[in-house]
């Protein structure tokens, strides 16, 4: 699935903000809000697609990655530690690491 796909799939959802390469998250965002992820940097292309979600302060911001693997890239992690150090991720792989069927998920 690409951007301009995950884009129009999303408008309807009140939290949507942006997609965006890994290399650019915001530096400043909203309380609430979600953000679909490239895990490569606008330059190399882009292999996988991952959501950060930010919900109210009583909730961790969640961070879901269909491999099920906890972030690990740069740049997410100097995302997150802009919002906070305590973040909840899905703990269900959704697939295989050497299956293509990222863009269902």
């Amino acid at each position: 699935m690409g951007t301009q796909q995950i884009m129009f799939t999303l408008l309807d959802i009140d939290s949507y903000i942006d997609v965006c390469a890994s290399d650019l998250l915001p530096h400043s965002f909203p309380k609430t809000c979600t953000y679909i992820v490239n895990a490569d940097p606008l330059t190399v292309g882009g292999s996988q697609w991952l959501t950060v979600n930010f919900r109210p302060k009583f909730y961790s911001p969640y961070y879901f990655d269909s491999y099920s693997i906890v972030p690990l890239l740069h740049d997410i992690l100097a995302f997150k530690r802009r919002k906070g150090t305590n973040w909840d991720h899905n703990g269900r792989q959704l697939h295989g690491l050497t299956r293509d069927v990222c863009g269902k998920y």
